[in-house]
C-alpha cells in the first residue's frame, strides 16, 4: 500500500542539519528540481524529463481514460511550453505538478478535484509545500499553532474561508490553482475555474448519455489504480453510481454499509438492492459507542477540524476490516449532492425567468419544485418572481454563529478571503452561483487517514471531467420530473436498479449521533466548559454553564453543534500541545 505523498522546499537556506541532497526522509525519495528547489516524494512520480515531476494519479482525456505513468516527448514539450496549463486540458486525475518554466520560474499546480492535498508556508527565505502540514518538521523548525480568528471563521462556515487554514502561517493551494516562485517571490493564481464551464446555454441533447459514460469511466479509471478497495455503500444514488463504476474496474472491492439506530440509520435494504443486483461483496457493520471518544483528536494531521465524532466509528470499522484483508483505498460517493446540484429552492425557476423561457417551461419547473419542496405553485411563483427581478447578486448562504464569540467572529470574517470560486461573473444565473458554491463545499476534507500510514481516500465523483460536465447542465434540468439530482438519475436508467433511481428518502448517522450525545453528554459539556476553544476566546464569553447543558433527546440542532465544537476543541488541543 502506497499513498502519494510529497514535500517541496524552494529557496536558499539550510533544510536541516544536513544538506538537502543527503537528507533522508523515510518513504520519500529526493529529486533536485533546480537550483534551490528540492523535492521528496513517494513512488507515485511521473517525470517531466529534467523539467519537473507530477506526483499522484494521472489519466488521459481519452475514452476510456488510461492511467499515465510516463509522458511522451510531445506531452513534455506541451507542458513546458504552456507552463503546465496543458495538464488541465490534456489530462485529469488527483495530482500536484512541480514544473520549472522556460525562464526558470518554479510552478506548482494542483488539479481541480483537490484529490491531492497541498499546503504551504514560509520559513524565512524558503517556501515549504507538502501533502501533510504535519510533515513540516522533517525539513524545518516551523511549528504552526492554532489561529483563533481563522478557526472561528471555519466553525462559522468551513467552505467560505478559501485558502486560509486554521493554523498560523499555513495556507492551502486550492484545487485548480498555480503557485509561482521566483527569487523569494511567491504568488498564486487560478488555472482552472468553474466559471469557464458555466456557459449561458440550454441543455445539450447529448448530456444524459455523456454523463453516464463520463461517470462510469472516471470511477473505473480510479478503481484500476488499486488492488483492494472498500466502498462505503448506503444505497443512495451517489454511492450506487460509484459501485456501478467499480464493477468495470480490475480491482477487488468490498462494500461497507454502516448501521445505526433508527429507521434512517439502517440502509441495508437499499444497499442490498445494489449488491444483490451486481453480485457484490458486502459487510454490514454496526456503529459502536466504544469507538467514540470526544476527547480524542481525530484527523489531527489536517490544518482544520474536519473530523466528526461519528466518523471515529467508521475509521475503527475500517481498521477491523483491514485485519481481514489489507485495504489500499477507501472509496465513497461523497460530494455527489453538490456535484449533482441537489437543490430544494425556487432558484431553478428564477433562472428560467431570467432566461425568458416559455410559459410552458416555467409552469413545468414550478411543478417540479412543488414536488420536491412540498410548497404550493402560487407561493413558488411569487418568491421566484420577487428574486428574479431583484437587482444585485445572488446571496450565498451564511454560516452558523451559534456559541461563537460575536466580536472575534466579526473581526475574522472582515479579514476572511472567500474562495475564488464564490466570485461569480456579472450576469451569472443564481442557479449557477449556487451550484458553484456547492462544489466549493465539496473541496473540504478529502483525507480520512494520514498519508504515511493509511489507505488513500478517493472521492471519484469529484473528478475533473465530471465537474466540467455537470457545470454545463442548467439548474432546472437537475430537478426535472420533480426529483433532485434528476440528470444523474436519468443518466443511469437501465444501469442502476429502479428502486435506487426512484429513492427519495435519505438515511444517515443521525440516530447514532443522538446516541453519542446521550452517552457522552457530560464529557462533551466538560470539554467545552474548560477547553481550548474557551481559552482561545473562540466561544461566546457570555455563555454560562447551562448553555452547554442541552438535555439529551432535545429536538434541535444544538446537540449536533455542541458535538462539532467538541471535536474541534480536541483537534485544537493536539496542535496547542505540540
Amino acid at each position: 500500500m502506497s499513498t502519494p505523498r510529497f514535500i517541496v522546499v524552494l529557496g536558499d537556506g539550510p533544510t536541516s542539519a544536513e544538506g538537502a541532497e543527503t537528507l533522508s526522509i523515510p518513504g520519500l525519495a529526493h529529486t533536485l528540481l533546480g537550483p534551490g528547489a528540492n523535492l521528496w516524494a513517494s513512488d507515485h512520480v511521473i517525470r517531466i524529463d529534467e523539467f519537473g515531476v507530477i506526483i499522484g494519479h494521472l489519466f488521459t482525456r481519452s475514452l476510456p481514460s488510461a492511467r499515465v505513468v510516463r509522458l511522451t516527448h510531445e506531452q513534455v514539450g506541451r507542458i513546458r511550453k504552456t507552463s503546465g496549463a496543458s495538464l488541465l486540458q490534456d489530462f485529469w486525475g488527483g495530482y500536484v505538478a512541480a514544473v520549472r518554466s522556460q525562464d526558470g520560474e518554479i510552478l506548482v499546480i494542483r488539479d481541480p478535484s483537490g484529490a491531492m492535498p497541498v499546503f504551504w508556508t514560509i520559513d524565512g527565505a524558503r517556501l515549504l509545500l507538502m501533502s501533510e502540514i504535519g510533515d513540516a518538521h522533517l525539513v524545518s523548525e516551523v511549528s504552526p499553532s492554532v489561529d483563533p480568528a481563522r478557526l472561528a471563521a471555519f466553525l462559522w462556515a468551513p467552505h467560505l474561508i478559501g485558502a486560509q487554514t486554521c493554523l498560523t502561517g499555513v495556507r492551502e493551494l486550492l484545487g485548480g490553482q498555480k503557485l509561482s516562485w521566483r527569487n523569494g517571490d511567491c504568488r498564486t493564481s487560478e488555472v482552472w475555474s468553474p466559471w469557464d464551464y458555466v456557459v449561458p446555454e440550454r441543455q445539450r441533447p447529448s448530456h444524459i448519455a455523456e454523463l453516464q459514460t463520463t461517470l462510469l469511466d472516471c470511477v473505473r479509471a480510479w478503481g484500476d489504480c488499486f488492488s483492494s478497495i472498500v466502498l462505503g455503500l448506503s444505497g443512495g444514488l451517489d454511492s450506487s453510481i460509484v459501485a456501478a463504476g467499480l464493477r468495470h474496474s480490475s480491482a477487488f472491492f468490498r462494500c461497507l454499509t454502516m448501521i445505526g439506530p433508527g429507521a434512517d440509520g439502517d440502509e441495508r435494504h437499499y444497499a442490498g438492492i445494489v449488491t444483490g443486483t451486481y453480485g457484490l461483496n458486502v459487510a454490514h457493520k454496526n456503529y459502536r459507542l466504544e469507538d467514540i471518544d470526544p476527547a480524542r483528536g481525530f484527523l489531527t494531521y489536517l490544518p482544520w477540524p474536519t473530523g466528526t465524532l461519528f466518523a471515529q466509528g467508521i475509521a475503527a470499522t475500517h481498521q477491523r476490516l483491514a485485519q481481514e484483508k489489507p485495504i489500499d483505498a477507501i472509496f465513497t460517493g461523497n460530494g455527489g449532492d453538490m456535484i449533482f446540484c441537489s437543490m430544494h429552492s425556487v432558484t431553478p425557476l428564477v433562472d428560467l425567468l431570467r432566461a425568458r423561457a416559455k410559459p410552458s417551461a416555467l409552469w413545468r419547473t414550478a411543478i417540479d419544485i412543488a414536488d420536491i419542496t412540498g410548497a404550493d405553485v402560487f407561493t413558488i411563483f411569487r418568491k421566484a418572481v420577487a428574486r428574479a427581478f431583484k437587482p444585485g447578486a445572488h446571496a450565498l448562504p451564511g454560516g452558523d454563529k451559534s456559541f461563537l464569540d460575536p466580536e472575534l467572529l466579526a473581526r475574522a470574517l472582515d479579514k476572511a478571503e472567500p474562495h475564488p470560486w464564490l466570485r461569480s461573473p456579472a450576469g451569472t444565473m443564481p442557479g449557477r452561483t449556487a451550484h458553484a458554491a456547492m462544489i466549493t463545499r465539496s473541496q473540504i476534507g478529502h483525507e480520512f487517514y494520514p498519508r504515511a500510514t493509511g489507505p488513500v481516500s478517493v472521492e471519484p465523483l469529484l473528478s475533473q471531467p465530471i465537474l466540467e460536465l455537470c457545470l454545463r447542465i442548467p439548474s432546472w434540468d437537475w430537478i426535472s420530473g420533480g426529483i433532485d439530482r434528476s440528470a444523474a438519475r436519468r443518466a443511469f436508467q437501465g444501469e442502476l436498479p429502479v428502486a435506487i433511481l426512484e429513492r427519495r428518502s435519505k438515511g444517515g448517522p443521525g440516530g447514532f449521533m443522538q446516541q453519542i450525545y446521550q452517552q457522552k453528554f457530560e464529557q462533551i459539556r466538560d470539554i467545552l466548559a474548560d477547553g481550548v476553544l474557551q481559552r482561545l476566546g473562540i466561544l461566546d464569553p457570555k455563555l454560562v454553564p447551562s448553555d452547554l447543558m442541552v438535555t439529551p433527546g432535545t429536538a434541535s440542532s444544538v446537540p449536533a453543534r455542541l458535538m462539532m465544537l467538541a471535536a474541534a476543541d480536541s483537534w485544537a488541543r493536539t496542535w496547542t500541545s505540540r
